[in-house]
């Protein structure tokens, strides 16, 4: 029987090998592994409200929304290969449910390797993102300027974001989370550190934003990729990392996944982009009220991420009992924690957003639209986690069929109404349809995920 630390996993010792046992469906696992990646994910969006709060704080809106926009562009750009993470981690919960030790480190390299290579090639638009900016931002020149500067500091740490992803997936899917935890915390604390020299203290604004996000990147993968060495040990020959089959399952996966979280990236990019519609106060308050939002969704995900661990590792050794069993502690888990914050975020609504920001307006219309953000928040929570067990088994091709009905007819009929008549209540009722089809949609392929024949 594996010995699970208290940092979350059966390899969480320095010189852990690959060769661990699958992890045991029981509550106590499935806290110990939820707990820190609650811990994980949510340092994420707080280190997004604390450069929102250090933007805020500016003397005006231009950097919080030259921000805003620059982070439409990577939300694109780098969510596109967001599949390094959620296909490496369905793979890796694979490969330990079947215990195929050699793929396992072969899986490490190959998604580590491709995504630092992909983030080289993205290092080529760094000279022109300036020149670009009139195409590729809208509004004020001014928030455009702040908007490039933001996004041309943020790609110097592309390599290194994209190789996390990989990095991250492969800790997660073999059920190493103490380690994922110490992977978040040096790029989300690292982040906020940065950000303090590069907005505080130089002044740099949305450039230091950018600036402070690359160099955690850096920092993070530098110092946990070094940490798996003993692990990745024997390195596999190149053939074996880059062998056909493999490498054809991950882009294979990986190609389902992107198309899944692009249209999941353009009905939150949309959403914010309209706010420009709205003038640069509305445009900031979204940003402030999807910062908030995105408490919500990385609360959850930690829980999401258990799922994916313990479920596609069950789902592989043909226990899918287990395997719907921990999906119902997650649905009940994520209720359960969505209502806690959302009780929070209505009832402490002043104070939360004034630490986000002192511009006036800005608070004002925050406040006049939270609870629509969080009746999101609270049912997007269970999306969330079948989101989860569809990566953890890497049931792709019906998660991309999923969102691709959820947006074509969830969200976009209410929000192109709302464009066109300039309502900022039918946008906010589009996002939350969209969270409603989400829901509906995986649950009736759930059986793609878990086979009712096991």
């Amino acid at each position: 029987m594996a010995n699970y630390s208290l940092m979350g996993g059966s390899n969480e010792h320095p010189n852990a090998s690959v060769d661990a046992a699958p992890m045991p469906v029981t509550p106590k696992v499935f806290a110990r592994l939820s707990a820190l990646n609650v811990l994980s994910t949510i340092t994420v969006p707080l280190a997004g409200l604390v450069d929102t709060a250090m933007l805020g704080h500016l003397p005006t809106e231009v950097s919080l929304a030259g921000v805003a926009l620059g982070a439409i562009f990577f939300d694109y750009v780098f969510w596109s290969f967001g599949f390094l993470r959620m296909a490496t981690t369905g793979l890796a919960a694979g490969a330990v449910g079947r215990e195929e030790h050699d793929q396992l480190r072969a899986l490490l390299w190959r998604g580590t390797s491709i995504g630092f290579l992909i983030g080289v090639a993205l290092l080529c638009f760094v000279p022109i993102i300036g020149l670009l900016a009139p195409l590729l931002f809208e509004g004020m020149p001014e928030v455009r300027a702040e908007a490039a500067g933001y996004v041309q500091a943020r790609l110097v740490g592309a390599p290194a974001s994209l190789a996390n992803f990989a990095l991250a997936g492969w800790l997660i899917g073999t059920g190493r989370s103490g380690r994922a935890l110490v992977l978040a915390l040096l790029q989300n604390l690292g982040n906020i550190a940065f950000n303090i020299v590069f907005i505080v203290v130089l002044n740099y604004g949305a450039t230091g934003a950018g600036l402070g996000t690359a160099c955690a990147q850096w920092l993070s993968v530098l110092l946990v990729g070094g940490s798996l060495i003993p692990a990745a040990t024997p390195r596999p020959m190149v053939g074996q990392i880059f062998e056909r089959t493999a490498t054809r399952a991950l882009f294979q996966i990986g190609g389902d996944l992107t198309i899944r979280t692009i249209c999941l990236v353009t009905a939150f990019s949309a959403f914010t982009a309209a706010g420009s519609l709205f003038g640069a106060t509305m445009l900031a308050a979204q940003a402030v009220l999807l910062r908030i939002l995105g408490l919500f969704s990385y609360a959850v995900d930690g829980l999401a991420y258990a799922v994916e661990t313990l479920a596609g590792q069950a789902v592989a050794r043909g226990e899918t009992d287990d395997a719907r069993r921990v999906v119902r502690w997650g649905i009940l888990s994520a209720v359960l924690i969505s209502t806690l914050l959302g009780g929070a975020a209505l009832g402490w609504s002043g104070p939360l957003l004034s630490l986000l920001t002192d511009i006036e307006p800005v608070v004002a219309l925050a406040t006049r639209w939270i609870p629509a953000c969080v009746a999101c928040a609270m049912v997007g929570s269970i999306a969330y986690i079948l989101d989860g067990l569809f990566i953890g088994t890497s049931a792709s091709a019906e998660l991309r069929a999923a969102m691709l009905w959820s947006i074509s007819l969830g969200f976009l009929p209410c929000f192109s109404l709302g464009v066109v008549i300039s309502s900022m209540g039918l946008l906010w009722c589009s996002l939350l349809i969209f969270m409603v089809a989400r829901v509906i949609t995986l649950l009736q392929r759930r059986s793609a995920a878990i086979p009712t024949g096991g």
